[in-house]
């Protein structure tokens, strides 16, 4: 967990933890599970990830599923070398400023191993988040608003995604529906 040093090591979970809230899922895909938040990261191809977004981080639980998607992103990054990372972030509620932190802290630290991040947002309070987490980060941000328009520029790395995933959350659970076009 050394890519955590810089963050709050009280939230980042233990290998214990993290096989409590991480799922592969049939498809490939891993599924992180907290109380108010749900994230689902997706190999496009080695380097090129896709993490779709529910809810906002506001308990501990949901902190540490930040600290293990980082996690994740850092695998991949030792993986391949460098990494492309597309977010739907149309149904995150909110980006506390701890979480905000965190990602800017980890962005930064990788700033040269980061190719351009590509975010779908559908709240303006979101889009100023991730902008800020951009410049503390360093990086370039490309922000879309249109789905549509989001699902090309992963189609051009991806060409057999079809439709965004979209996550939804059922009494504390959640489904995947994959059938479900784009809106």
């Amino acid at each position: 967990m050394r890519a955590l040093s810089t963050v709050n090591m009280a939230a980042a979970p233990n290998q214990q933890q993290i096989s409590a809230i991480r799922r592969v899922q049939p498809d490939g895909s891993v599924l992180f599970t907290g109380t108010d938040l749900r994230l689902r990261v997706a190999l496009l191809k080695p380097a090129f990830m896709l993490i779709t977004v529910v809810g906002a981080a506001k308990s501990i639980e949901d902190r540490a599923v930040e600290y293990a998607v980082l996690r994740e992103l850092d695998l991949e990054l030792d993986r391949s070398g460098m990494l492309t990372i597309f977010c739907d972030l149309r149904e995150m509620t909110r980006l506390a400023a701890e979480s905000r932190d965190a990602f800017g802290s980890w962005g930064k630290r990788h700033q040269k191993r980061i190719n351009a991040s590509h975010v779908l947002i559908r709240s303006k309070l979101i889009e100023m988040a991730t902008t800020l987490i951009s410049v503390l980060a360093g990086g370039v941000l490309k922000t879309y608003t249109r789905p549509q328009v989001f699902l090309e520029a992963i189609r051009a790395v991806a060409p057999k995604l079809t439709a965004l995933p979209e996550l939804e959350m059922h009494s504390g659970t959640i489904a995947i529906d994959r059938d479900k076009p784009p809106r």
